[in-house]
């Protein structure tokens, strides 16, 4: 039911009762509000680590930047985020990965090891026992996967034309297009421009309009540049990306292992540490905790979340 809200005539002065103001009633700014928070929460997908949810409120529209060095685990992480998402997109939607830096049949081990815990190292040697093969055909996660709902991408150096041709491919066999990872970086480019971070420039804003058309969440992964190995901590900051990239992207988050930098020592064991550093975002600033196991490629959430800024 409409809540109806009274207001009492107020007399105005003569000589401004005809005057244009920027006014609005309390009511139509109240619906309005309302009305952008209720698409909100219907578009936001879950990112399957709850920490992050509380954080960025889920994948919204917009371009997320998701910044690391190499080796950190940039592609382990989103295809995490797309395990999470097989399980609650709807049968007609449909998940849109682009990589030109790791197969098809690769991927797809991987996330074959996320989904069925199996070691990644197995998977892709085959070397699996009569039972482990048996877990592996009967595991649920195969069934999703079945549904086809993630389509792959896998082109060297895909341009905007490449991807807006896979969505166009996706529509017309029956699936809405959810969410879009762009695993490719700079070599991901656009048509134009002789520079590389002019053309990563290009493809990030080429990205925001395409997101804003479709009105869903486009991830994409930047390699960070060599700064952050000079710093004692290697925690990188907003400051390591370029300030055009950082200005049209809606969120930022970097990733980062200590135990790479050796910044931490621990006992051996499957689960390394890493953080997940929000480091732009409408809201909250906050670095998360997170497990990662090597063997399996799964992220886990340590339930433990530090306060860069209240």
């Amino acid at each position: 039911m409409e809540t109806k809200f009274h207001t009492s005539a107020i007399s105005l002065h003569p000589s401004i009762k005809n005057t244009q103001l920027g006014s609005m009633k309390t009511s139509k700014i109240l619906k309005t509000v309302l009305s952008r928070l209720e698409k909100e929460t219907n578009q936001a997908l879950s990112t399957g680590i709850n920490s992050l949810d509380q954080v960025i409120q889920g994948w919204e529209e917009g371009v997320i930047i998701v910044s690391a060095r190499p080796k950190m685990g940039k592609t382990m992480l989103c295809l995490n985020f797309v395990h999470h998402l097989i399980h609650t997109i709807n049968n007609n939607e449909a998940i849109v990965y682009v990589t030109d830096t790791v197969s098809k049949e690769v991927l797809i081990q991987r996330l074959l090891a996320i989904g069925t815990q199996l070691p990644l190292k197995q998977l892709q040697t085959g070397n699996l026992s009569s039972t482990e093969l048996q877990q592996l055909n009967d595991h649920a996660f195969l069934a999703k996967l079945a549904h086809d709902n993630l389509v792959i991408l896998e082109q060297n150096i895909p341009s905007m034309f490449d991807i807006r041709t896979t969505l166009l491919n996706v529509r017309q066999g029956g699936k809405k297009p959810k969410i879009i990872f762009i695993d490719a970086p700079p070599s991901a480019v656009s048509e134009r421009g002789n520079d590389k971070n002019d053309q990563l420039i290009m493809l990030i804003q080429e990205l925001e309009l395409l997101s804003k058309e479709l009105q869903i969440p486009i991830i994409c992964t930047i390699p960070l540049g060599r700064s952050v190995e000079h710093r004692d901590s290697h925690y990188p900051l907003l400051t390591d990306l370029n300030p055009r990239l950082v200005l049209h992207a809606s969120k930022v988050l970097f990733l980062i292992r200590p135990e790479y930098y050796e910044v931490l020592t621990v006992e051996h064991s499957d689960n390394e540490e890493a953080h997940l550093i929000v480091a732009k975002n409408n809201g909250h600033l906050d670095s998360i905790k997170l497990k990662i196991n090597m063997y399996t490629q799964k992220i886990l959430e340590d339930n433990l979340m530090y306060s860069l800024i209240e």
